[in-house]
């Protein structure tokens, strides 16, 4: 054996020699390992390993297992002693001549169940376990003909707690001890976070072991009963007790988890991610993605970017990680600290604050990485031997980003070629050497009075075609309304009132945007009759109608011929004509009879492009009377259409006319009604003798962002006690003069002394804020705030919204 292992290049060993032609073990060793025997039989060699540059013991252990069935119990019963000598990191190697599970034998008579369970139960109570392998499958053969080929993994290696590489399992966080055992570990440690941290791991494990091993018997309890209700008489409640048994028996199996190592498949996925990760794809059309890009990067975002981290922000940060990627060299993942975090959370953060991996510091990065290009450029030797640095674990943003694409995005955001980009590359980059490279390097003179110089130059550059800093709007600045009481940030959607973002700010948004000179046209031209007709005195029901018309959205033959719903575009009236809008409203004979009757003479007998071009026409020639004739017929030649064409009914052409008229005439008659409740409700009413009311309105100057606010107050007698006027500066809206000049009649109320008071104002949304006690979003949330952080000074407080003309 000696002449073997020296052979192998093994300079040291321990033999123990065979009986005959059976057992015998060798150990063998190279130089620079101590190693000392503890003790040996022809079934096992037991020994301590230490290396010179690592002081830790290590429990090595070669074993045999008997050859004979009847005799193996015995070298179980070995190993059962050998596990109570001493404690320490122990793996045991070797041929066990036995197998765990059926699956690992391949030819022959099936393996006794004793037999296996037997291996099993000595491998629980030494609290050994499986360590993995690599190679061939199969350890044993015998046999050379096909129908008697053997083959059985005898050999393995098996290892305590203690050896493994502790591997944090997603599933003990689900078990209801994790966190009692966590908690009662934490506070019975002590010492340094490592050394708390690698207790912490030991007593996991051995919890985690117990664990399996209950689960273990839970399935065998479950297997037996299953066996004992298989051979049992079939009936319902047999039927059932199997389904639960089967049940219960396949969640145990579902706790379990195979890993399975394969080289070549874990090759090839390595392989093609960091193919994937820097190959770069190019960029398709970026204007719809960067449409609406601004300049958003200001100093203060920058002032909070650079402050010390808080707890708050680690905490936070520490729940956005990933809960299961790749742990620390403690072998903790981000999940275990997540859950852990009330636990562990306030050591961890006094004892690692620089970096969370104990010992080291993020700038160690940077001559970790000099190193070893350093080593791989100088490398002389080893002609066949090379070496290559690998970028693991670093799939950040900037590996995703396409260059040219964060080019094209910096030019939106304001950085243009000859500023923006020198801009970034100066501060960016050139100073983010400083930051981390001169903490381990020592820069030339020359190199930083020449970066320090190119700041200067491009900062304070002026004269024709050379711009220096580009200096924010002050005024703009200081026309932002600020509450007295510090809140929280919020979004908002400046583009509402509400401060909210609905259906109608899309719509607002698509009539902003001019992408063809058609649109841009009709939004021109259509414009001011839009405005005209939803401000005419008639029922939605009909304007709906009207609008839709306008924008041919009505099912009309032609329409639905189009689609294929109806089977011709023809009038269903005089079944002459194709049934378009133009038909339908003028050109058909009810039409002209109808039009002809109301006396209405604006109507053109020439057919326009478009019919939204001819009601533009129209209501630009008619006032508003005949406005609403005009959309008040079209209706009712809508509703005519249908009745003829659903009940086979129509109106003659005077019925079709006096409908229109009485129409016209009721809408008067309660119009007229409304104007005089409105002016009866304008009328002064007596309030309670202790009610103050203040009435309120704004004056807005947009193009010198000034206001004026005017506040009048009456006793309950309806006498002016008080008329107050203010000027104001900075004022960016006329929405914003409004909400001053209310918080003005607030504070009026104030510096009087009055206990009860009903404000009063003809801005409707500023009232309907004063009322409601929900947080307000609006561009004036500011001064509502500061409103109801008045409210509480009175007894009691309304606020009322009257019409212009009574205010």
């Amino acid at each position: 054996m000696e002449r073997i292992r020296r052979r192998c290049g093994y300079t040291n060993g321990f033999d123990v020699e065979a009986d005959g032609s059976k057992g015998g073990l060798s150990l063998a060793w190279k130089k620079g390992i101590q190693v000392t025997i503890i003790s040996s039989s022809r079934n096992h060699i037991d020994s301590l390993i230490k290396e010179k540059q690592d002081n830790k013991e290590r429990r090595f252990m070669c074993f045999y297992g008997n050859l004979f069935p009847n005799e193996r119990c015995n070298t179980w019963n070995l190993l059962r002693q050998l596990i109570r000598i001493r404690s320490h990191p122990w793996i045991v190697c070797g041929d066990f001549n036995e197998i765990l599970y059926s699956f690992k034998k391949r030819g022959g008579a099936p393996r006794e169940e004793k037999r296996m369970e037997a291996f099993h139960n000595v491998l629980e109570e030494c609290q050994l376990m499986d360590v993995g392998f690599s190679g061939l499958w199969f350890t044993g053969e015998r046999g050379s003909l096909p129908e008697t080929n053997i083959r059985e993994r005898l050999d393995r290696g098996v290892a305590n707690a203690e050896w493994t590489t502790f591997r944090f399992e997603a599933w003990w966080l689900l078990e209801s001890t994790f966190e009692k055992l966590v908690m009662d570990s934490w506070k019975s440690l002590s010492g340094p976070l490592t050394d708390k941290l690698e207790g912490l791991k030991q007593r996991i494990i051995q919890w985690a072991f117990q664990i399996k091993k209950d689960r273990k018997g839970v399935k065998q309890n479950l297997y037996k009963q299953l066996n004992r209700l298989l051979e049992e008489d079939r009936n319902d409640e047999n039927l059932a007790e199997i389904i639960d048994t089967k049940i219960d028996l396949n969640l145990e199996i579902d706790k379990d988890e195979e890993h399975v190592n394969d080289k070549e498949g874990m090759a090839t996925i390595a392989k093609n991610y960091f193919q994937d990760l820097f190959t770069s794809r190019g960029i398709s059309n970026t204007e719809l993605i960067l449409d609406g890009v601004e300049r958003c990067i200001t100093e203060a975002i920058n002032v909070q970017l650079t402050a010390e981290y808080t707890v708050e922000e680690i905490c936070t940060a520490l729940k956005a990680m990933g809960p299961t990627k790749a742990p620390g060299d403690d072998g903790f993942p981000a999940i275990f600290f997540q859950k852990c975090w009330h636990i562990v959370g306030k050591v961890c953060i006094d004892k690692a604050q620089s970096a969370f991996v104990s010992g080291r510091l993020i700038i160690d990065n940077v001559l970790v990485a000099y190193e070893i290009m350093h080593t791989l450029k100088n490398k002389r030797v080893g002609k066949k031997k090379g070496h290559m640095a690998l970028k693991l674990d670093m799939s950040k943003v900037y590996d995703r980003v396409e260059w040219e694409f964060l080019r094209i995005m910096m030019e939106r955001m304001g950085f243009a070629q000859s500023w923006g980009g020198k801009e970034v590359f100066i501060k960016l980059v050139l100073q983010a050497i400083p930051t981390y490279s001169m903490m381990c390097f020592l820069l030339s003179r020359t190199l930083c009075e020449e970066m320090g110089s190119l700041i200067a130059r491009h900062w304070w550059q002026k004269g024709h075609c050379r711009k220096g800093i580009h200096w924010y709007d002050v005024d703009r600045i200081l026309r932002i309304p600020l509450a007295r009481e510090e809140h929280a940030d919020m979004i908002v959607w400046c583009g509402e009132h509400s401060g909210k973002f609905i259906v109608r700010s899309a719509y607002k948004l698509l009539q902003t945007q001019t992408s063809t000179t058609s649109s841009t046209y009709m939004q021109n031209t259509t414009k001011p009759f839009y405005k005209q007709f939803w401000e005419l005195q008639i029922p939605k029901k009909i304007k709906i109608l009207v609008w839709k018309v306008s924008w041919n959205y009505i099912p009309t033959m032609a329409n639905l011929y189009q689609i294929r719903v109806a089977p011709n575009d023809k009038c269903p009236r005089c079944r002459l004509c194709i049934e378009s809008l133009w038909h339908i409203f003028v050109e058909c004979l009810v039409s002209v009879e109808l039009w002809k009757n109301l006396n209405f003479n604006l109507i053109s007998q020439s057919e326009p492009l478009d019919f939204i071009e001819w009601l533009t026409w129209i209501f630009s020639k008619c006032r508003e009377p005949q406005r609403q004739m005009l959309v008040c017929g079209i209706w009712v030649l809508w509703m005519d259409r249908n009745k003829n064409l659903h009940e086979g009914k129509s109106y003659t052409e005077k019925d079709a006319a006096n409908y229109v008229r009485h129409y016209l005439g009721e809408i008067d008659g309660l119009n007229e009604r409304k104007l005089k409740n409105i002016q009866e409700n304008d009328k002064w009413k007596a309030l309670a003798k202790s009610t103050v009311k203040i009435n309120f309105d704004a004056f807005f100057d947009g193009k010198n962002h000034k206001s004026a606010s005017a506040i009048v107050t009456r006793n309950s007698n309806g006498e002016i006690k008080i008329s107050k006027s203010y000027l104001h500066t900075m004022v960016d809206t006329a929405f914003d003069a409004e909400a001053i000049a209310c918080y003005e009649a607030v504070l009026t109320g104030i510096e009087m002394g009055f206990t009860d008071i009903i404000v009063e104002g003809d801005s409707k949304t500023i009232i309907n804020k004063c009322m409601t006690q929900s947080v307000d979003k609006s561009q004036v949330s500011a001064y509502i705030r500061n409103i109801h952080r008045e409210k509480g000074k009175f007894q009691a407080i309304t606020f009322h919204f009257v019409p212009r003309s009574a205010d």
